[in-house]
């Protein structure tokens, strides 16, 4: 059974990702990694249809300390933070909390291996939802600094979809961490699904800056794993240069039409190309 996300997150690939899970139409992979976890939208969709963490190796990464703490609280003590949820507002009225409560989230300093209090991980769930279509923007000292959004109420994970994740979690590996170290923990015959910052479209959820140059290292990371026998796809805006880039590096490069959400005005939720990086693939019967 696929699993809906529990987080919104700006770049969420929920639209992409059945296009994502049919190209990995191939031989079994022998395991998984996603350096840039943000919401788990495509191990989500994938968990019960193709990938069974019980099986295969998982390996869930990002250099978002809070993000990755909040998941590994959620893999082990779902429940005490399904009950401090409860105690959060989220009627009419809950707006007038979301300064005080952000202002809180920003004392919380995990490390790379924290595991999240269950109030803390309630807060950090209860923040994203009420931001800004999901937006998780942080200043150069890491202090989240997205704005409220417009809702009238907060539509919160129903309580099944939280304890199913706890669920799909038990046998993942959780890293903190940057995409090339998390990429290099695939060996041969593994899946890498690399979906960085888009290009130009870049949002702050982390302190650090995307330049193209960056983009350009997350090819050679892919290329790197390539050469190691696992098969990549990578996702990114449509952009000429940073095609030729992952072309020169043999990559198969597939335009897709996806609708965008993040924008507050409907001319700015309008369809827009994205691509898909594609290399090599190991095809049944191989």
């Amino acid at each position: 059974m696929s699993l809906d996300p529990i987080l919104k997150w700006t770049g969420s690939k929920r639209k992409l990702a059945p296009v994502i899970q049919r190209a990995y139409d191939c031989a079994p992979a022998k395991g998984y990694v996603e350096p840039f976890a943000g919401a788990a939208c495509v191990f989500g969709y994938r968990y019960g249809l193709d990938l069974d963490p019980q099986k295969v190796e998982v390996v869930l990464g990002d250099d978002n300390a809070r993000l990755m703490a909040f998941y590994r609280l959620v893999r082990g003590q779902a429940a005490d933070m399904i009950s401090e949820l409860a105690t959060l507002p989220s009627g009419v009225g809950w707006k007038r909390f979301y300064p005080i409560y952000r202002a809180e989230l920003n004392t919380w300093k995990p490390g790379p291996i924290d595991v999240a209090t269950p109030s803390k991980a309630a807060l950090f769930l209860w923040l994203n939802r009420a931001s800004f279509n999901g937006l998780y923007r942080v200043n150069a000292a890491g202090d989240m600094n997205a704005p409220a959004g417009s809702y009238e109420t907060l539509s919160l994970p129903p309580k099944s979809l939280i304890l199913d994740w706890q669920k799909a979690l038990q046998p993942v590996a959780l890293v903190t961490g940057g995409y090339a170290d998390t990429a290099r923990t695939a060996g041969k015959g593994w899946q890498v699904y690399m979906d960085p910052p888009y290009l130009n479209n870049y949002d702050g959820y982390t302190p650090q800056t995307w330049s193209f140059q960056e983009q350009v290292r997350v090819a050679m990371a892919a290329s790197e794993a390539v050469q190691r026998g696992c098969h990549v796809i990578a996702s990114n805006a449509a952009d000429s240069r940073l095609s030729a880039v992952w072309h020169g590096l043999g990559f198969r490069v597939r335009a897709e039409q996806v609708r965008h959400s993040i924008s507050a005005s409907a001319e700015g939720r309008k369809m827009a190309s994205e691509v898909l990086f594609i290399g090599g693939e190991q095809r049944r019967g191989r």
